[in-house]
């Protein structure tokens, strides 16, 4: 790892370029991956993107997906120039690191074309390559490479058991021992290949089984071979998984896919049935996932899945004609047989070869846009859109989706009567035609995005097959008529409740198979408080999440509150969001301690309320977040709830709380004796912004506590809490006085300040290893000897700064500061000088950057620290 975080003395000033090579399946994107990820280079690098390169080395396309993985937007209309000095400006004096994976080209012009905005990084920056071709690291100038070599033995063997048995651990089934690591020798020390064979097995414990595995003829391969492994795993797929898996072809290599999205495909083309058979489809895409057909993307903002590129291979051949990807390049001739058809990425330009395409084939079944990036674009014209409709009269899949051409839907589109999936989102249509309400076999609809959208046919409640529909993102504000006889319904994001009959809240009553999501919007729309009741919302025992967002004032909040009462959720509800509430107190259930799996709750906006609901006694509790509680002036033992024991500790399982944009709220009352309530103990982050009349009395013993952060609390005085693993402290926008306990054991990981804390830390000893200081206008000089295991200072907008210490004289007295490796000094107009001594006194500075000193015209006399 050090070899990827240190600057290279070869290869040009500011970027070095590293190597690593190996056969299909060996592991390479995987150490990638685990560079990539790695918490050291996360603190070490401003940007960071991950690109799939693939045979296709299209520089003007590369650079956009590099520029969309540092500035995630709509680049689809630049020229590459454009896109190149865009990317210049945005990596100037950043350190990036850029992944390349699955390079082929070895042509040296293209190479350089996509360097030249690449070399305007601050000196480490780096790109990772990965590729099996030899000639490509020579290409690249690679300042050092990385061959992968084979897995040993007993590595294969460890890897394989992880796969194929549950607990990772053979012993249970000895007689399967052997044959098993006969099987894990012919995969030749391949990771794929071993992890593949484990995924088959892992569910076939019986003998037979794997002497059968180990004895089929398509093991007869070269070493070094991979494609004759992967066959013979798909072999012994169940036949629905088969072609479940072949299907998968029609997506571009590398790309990035939901569960869910998967499922409802398969759903619409008629390969798998939901929700009846032996298996469902989620069991489907969990089996596929778990003989490494599929493999989780290794993200922790991400649940999305990824096929490796020789699977993807795999899938191409199996699928033969049946699947097609239109990628706008030279033309193709659609096979005859194609019946699953891709386009990916369509510029205006191919827009008329695909409408010949179309013309000239009758047989599809499937249609679909695909798109490496939400912010992409298709360029499909609506001439295109009309021949799709009139032509392919066999569709079950239909999607345009983000096509920001299409305005407007053919009355065509009702004579599709296959269809059972329709993917509209992120288009810009202003309506549905009525006729879409004929298509009675549509069993998923998704309209999210389309934020032009403002109303839904009036006929919706005909399409009784409907399961899943997505309206998120819309400009509705009513539902239209007799949503309730959807009664098939397990997905729908929102319900905007209108006040017409066959519009209203009660029409949630007989959808009793809702999961996962449900917004209801415009409550304050319901007339009568039994409809509510008549929602039957706390008989949804599937959902997960509910969400209830109140729009505009109420004159009525009484009424408001019996409302809000009576949509009250199954118990089984992990968490609630309620939005805009205008009653001035809470109904019951919200303080109850029925919901034993409620772990998130979001209460915003609900400006009359003038006490908060009692929370403390939900066990499951973990996120609570408070904001714009304009009436509440006190925070007292009510918020934490009755205890029905003493060993019952209020918010015992709480980690994170908010409270934001309270403008009354002058007092937080602990709750009685800390120590011995033992209130927060699982506290790890707490939260106050934007509380201008808060005074005192923040909680004091909060043992768990790691990030404390403080902003526009003017009038605050305040300890910080006593707790062992603090490390992180934000103070921003002033707070009237603080106190610290003598802490010398504290670790401050980061601290952020804009007032006198800082010193206060320094002197009690604190150990801080990052420090950022922002807009602090007394700050003339920073107290560096108070700070020894210091790795990181970032001094921002402080227009009085003008030293690190007093004298020179001073400077000369300090020991060397051996940990600090960054510093970095924005916007100080009144800094002249660097510290003398700073080749001494910051040996292992690694990072120096200063913008906006106008004063600083030279560097020490004595030199620059020796790593710079």
């Amino acid at each position: 790892m050090r070899l990827f975080m240190l600057d290279d003395g070869n290869g040009s000033k500011n970027l070095s370029v590293i190597s690593i090579m190996g056969m299909g399946g060996i592991g390479k994107t995987t150490l990638a991956q685990l560079i990539y990820r790695d918490d050291r280079v996360q603190e070490r690098f401003d940007v960071k993107g991950w690109v799939c390169v693939s045979e296709d080395f299209d520089v003007p396309r590369i650079t956009r997906d590099i520029l969309n993985e540092v500035a995630p937007i709509a680049w689809d209309d630049k020229t590459l120039n454009q896109l190149q000095s865009e990317l210049e400006k945005k990596l100037t004096g950043k350190r990036f690191l850029f992944v390349l994976d699955d390079v082929w080209n070895e042509r040296f012009t293209d190479w350089n074309i996509l360097l030249r905005p690449l070399k305007y990084g601050s000196p480490g920056s780096k790109i990772i390559i990965t590729t099996r071709n030899d000639g490509v690291a020579s290409t690249v100038s690679s300042n050092s490479i990385f061959r992968l070599n084979m897995l040993s033995s007993l590595n294969s063997w460890q890897l394989f058991c992880i796969h194929a048995f549950e607990d990772h651990n053979s012993s249970d089934y000895p007689c399967l021992e052997e044959i098993g690591r006969e099987i894990v020798k012919r995969c030749h020390g391949l990771p794929l290949a071993v992890k593949v064979m484990g995924g088959l097995l892992r569910s076939k414990k019986n003998v037979k089984d794997w002497v059968n595995v180990l004895r089929n003829s398509l093991w007869d391969f070269s070493e070094g071979d991979i494609f004759p492994v992967l066959r013979l795993s798909y072999h012994y797929l169940p036949s629905l998984i088969k072609w479940c898996f072949a299907s998968c072809s029609i997506f571009p290599k590398a790309y990035e896919f939901k569960k869910e999205e998967l499922v409802l495909l398969w759903i619409g083309e008629g390969l798998v049935i939901s929700p009846n058979g032996n298996k469902t489809v989620e069991e489907v895409g969990d089996e596929l996932v778990s003989r490494s057909f599929f493999q989780p993307v290794n993200d922790s903002y991400s649940s999305k899945f990824v096929m490796h590129d020789l699977l993807d291979d795999l899938a191409r051949v199996l699928a033969g004609e049946s699947c097609f990807r239109f990628e706008g390049k030279d033309f193709c001739k659609t096979p005859k047989r194609t019946r699953y058809f891709s386009c990916v990425v369509v510029e205006q330009e191919s827009s008329q070869q695909l409408s010949d395409i179309l013309k000239s084939t009758h047989l599809l079944r499937t249609f679909l846009p695909v798109y490496t990036s939400r912010w992409q674009r298709g360029k499909i014209q609506q001439e295109v859109i009309r021949v799709l409709f009139l032509k392919q009269q066999r569709l079950r899949v239909l999607s345009i989706s983000q096509c920001e051409h299409v305005v407007e839907l053919p009355s065509s589109i009702g004579q599709l009567k296959h269809l059972r999936y329709l993917d509209f989102s992120a288009t810009p249509i202003t309506s549905l035609p009525e006729c879409l309400c004929s298509l009675y076999n549509v069993q998923t609809l998704k309209l999210n995005q389309c934020n032009k959208l403002a109303e839904l046919p009036t006929n919706m409640g005909r399409l009784i097959n409907m399961q899943y529909l997505d309206i998120e993102g819309t400009n509705l504000q009513e539902m239209p008529p007799n949503m309730g006889k959807l009664i098939k319904l397990q997905k729908l994001t929102d319900f905007f409740v209108g006040k017409r009959e066959g519009c209203r809240v009660k029409e949630l009553g007989n959808l009793q198979h809702l999961r996962g999501t449900l917004k209801i919007q415009n409550p304050q729309n319901v007339v009568n408080a039994q409809d509510s009741l008549e929602a039957k919302v706390n008989c949804k025992k599937y959902l997960k999440y509910l969400k209830l967002k109140w729009k505009g004032d109420t004159d009525d909040s009484h009424h408001e509150k019996v409302v809000l009462d009576r949509l009250q959720p199954h118990t089984e509800i992990e968490a609630i969001s309620i939005i805009g509430y205008g009653g001035t107190s809470f109904p019951n259930w919200l303080g109850g301690s029925a919901f034993t799996k409620l772990f998130s709750l979001e209460l915003k906006g609900c400006r009359y309320c003038s006490c908060l609901p009692p929370r403390g006694q939900i066990l499951s509790l973990k996120y609570l977040t408070i904001i714009g509680f304009d009436a509440v002036m006190v925070i007292n033992s009510d918020f934490y709830g009755r205890c029905l024991s003493s060993s019952m500790k209020p918010f015992r399982s709480l980690e994170i709380l908010s409270f934001i944009d309270m403008p009354q709220l002058q007092e937080w009352i602990p709750y009685g004796t800390e120590e011995q309530t033992g209130a927060f103990p699982c506290l790890k982050q707490l939260y106050l912004t934007n509380c201008p009349t808060l005074t005192s009395s923040l909680p004091n013993h909060l043992p768990s506590l790691t990030t404390f952060e403080i902003n526009a609390c003017p009038q605050l005085q305040f300890c910080v809490p006593n707790s062992p693993n603090l490390s992180s402290m934000v103070f921003s926008d002033g707070s009237r006085e603080m106190y610290f306990h003598d802490s010398t054991s504290l670790n401050i990981i980061q601290f952020y300040c804009q007032d006198s804390a800082l010193e206060k830390m320094g002197k009690l000893g604190y150990s801080v290893e990052q420090i950022t200081i922002e807009k602090y206008e007394p700050l003339e000089c920073f107290p560096l000897e108070l700070f020894p295991k210091l790795r990181s200072l970032d001094i921002k907008k402080c227009s009085h700064y003008e030293s690190f210490c007093t004298s020179n004289q001073e400077c000369l007295k300090f020991v060397p500061f051996e940990f600090l490796t960054e510093l970095l000094l924005w916007d100080c107009p009144k800094l002249k000088f660097l510290p003398q001594c700073m080749h001494y006194l910051l040996p292992s500075l690694l990072d120096l950057r200063i913008y906006g000193c106008p004063e600083i015209e030279t560097f020490p006399e004595d030199g620059l620290p020796s790593k710079l």
